[in-house]
């Protein structure tokens, strides 16, 4: 997406916002296959959002779940799982590839409100019906979104049933409970609220004494500690939406702590680019790329690793000749991860798709000087006579090109590959 200004009556600049094509494709098939749908949080990074800057959550009508995973799968959309530790019911994670800027963007698709706190969301709000039915087309976008009464009632709702312990002895040190990221959520709601209309919506969601509480957070505009009063008085009307007794909870969230403790460390470890747990529910994908000095490989190698990291869980080896590192690269395809290597692939280990990126000696001698000619031309004719199994996809490359141009190439590649 990009933003253009143009000249609108009287002589004053108008903006005009441009989404990225594959999000236009994707949300007019929606309409045109009457998927009922709505961008149900977080509406106010709605631009950075259709830029694929941050994540799309989306609340889908679960009647509609079929034909929408129709339609996701003819638009080349790809379903990803992520470890169970991350994973909550009613929630499916999709990525799909703009090729006109090469970005990965996050879809995540609800089916049912799952909301709480941080490694539990231990409520199931039975709103979807409300929400859906009361959903508004944004015009600059095209795309539905929740009307703004409604999702202030779900960003205070969400924000009271995540607060612990912990949360309400920082917030003794502070003005408000509110999480930072979501006063600027709340800020831009209360702009575009009615005072009777959400207090009518807020009394049929958490009762008339927490909608009361709620009216009083938007005119005072900061909330300061309303938020936990809010939840008291709520209470009664969320208690009953809980997934989990009290012990089961606390153990159930401790587990999930733990376990996510442990895959940062492990990430770190390995020197992973990023943290995603999430992974290719048909099996793992083992990607090598294969080249002469001076043909970028490690380059090239390096730049497919940090880019598909920002949303699945990759595994970059280099260099992939040692035992230990094949092991290393067993055991994570086998989890579903991508393994990325920077190196000839023997074969030793199963490899899904070898980039092969093809320079000619003198190109290589120009990058790598220090390079003796007569292993130059060895190396060329090497990897222009590599062989692999009938079930190996092989993509070839001119690695003369601009480097932008390549590497737009080389992911395009790869997305039709996983």
């Amino acid at each position: 997406m990009r933003e253009l200004l143009e000249m609108g009556p009287p002589g004053r600049p108008v903006t005009t916002t441009v989404s990225l094509g594959v999000l236009t494709s994707l949300f007019q098939r929606f309409h045109a296959e009457d998927i009922v749908y709505c961008h149900w949080k977080s509406n106010e990074h709605l631009d950075a959002s259709m830029l694929g800057e941050t994540d799309f959550d989306l609340l889908v009508d679960r009647r509609a779940a079929l034909a929408l995973a129709d339609i996701l799968s003819q638009m080349n959309v790809k379903r990803f799982v992520v470890e169970p530790f991350h994973a909550y019911p009613g929630v499916e994670d999709y990525l799909c590839f703009d090729p006109d800027t090469g970005k990965l963007i996050h879809l995540h698709i609800h089916y049912q409100l799952t909301v709480g706190e941080k490694h539990l969301n231990g409520y199931r709000l039975p709103w979807e019906e409300i929400v859906l039915s009361t959903r508004m087309l944004d015009q600059r976008h095209e795309i539905y979104v929740a009307d703004p009464h409604v999702e202030l009632v779900l960003l205070v709702t969400r924000a009271a049933v995540k607060l612990r312990v912990r949360d309400l002895l920082l917030g003794m040190l502070r003005r408000t409970y509110f999480p930072h990221k979501m006063l600027g959520e709340f800020a831009w709601l209360a702009r575009r609220i009615e005072r009777d209309r959400l207090l009518d919506v807020a009394r049929r969601l958490v009762g008339p004494r927490a909608a009361g509480l709620l009216v009083e957070m938007v005119d005072a505009s900061p909330p300061k500690r309303r938020l936990l009063a809010f939840r008291r008085s709520s209470e009664p009307s969320l208690r009953s939406y809980r997934t989990y007794g009290a012990w089961g909870a606390r153990v159930r969230r401790w587990r999930r702590e733990a376990r996510t403790l442990w895959w940062w460390v492990e990430n770190r470890y390995y020197r992973v680019p990023k943290n995603s747990s999430r992974t290719c529910p048909h099996g793992g994908l083992t990607i090598a790329f294969v080249g002469a000095d001076g043909a970028g490989k490690s380059t090239i190698a390096n730049a497919i690793a940090e880019w598909l990291a920002e949303e699945i869980a990759v595994v970059p080896i280099s260099p992939p000749e040692r035992a230990r590192m094949w092991a290393r690269a067993w055991r994570a395809r086998s989890h579903g991860k991508i393994v990325v290597l920077d190196g000839w692939a023997r074969p030793r280990l199963p490899v899904d798709v070898v980039v092969k990126l093809h320079v000619s000696p003198d190109v290589a001698k120009q990058r790598r000087p220090e390079a003796p000619m007569e292993r130059l031309h060895g190396q060329v004719a090497t990897v222009k006579a590599l062989a692999y199994p009938a079930g190996t996809r092989v993509l070839d490359f001119d690695a003369t090109q601009p480097l932008e141009r390549l590497l737009s190439d080389v992911k395009r590649g790869i997305w039709d590959s996983i």
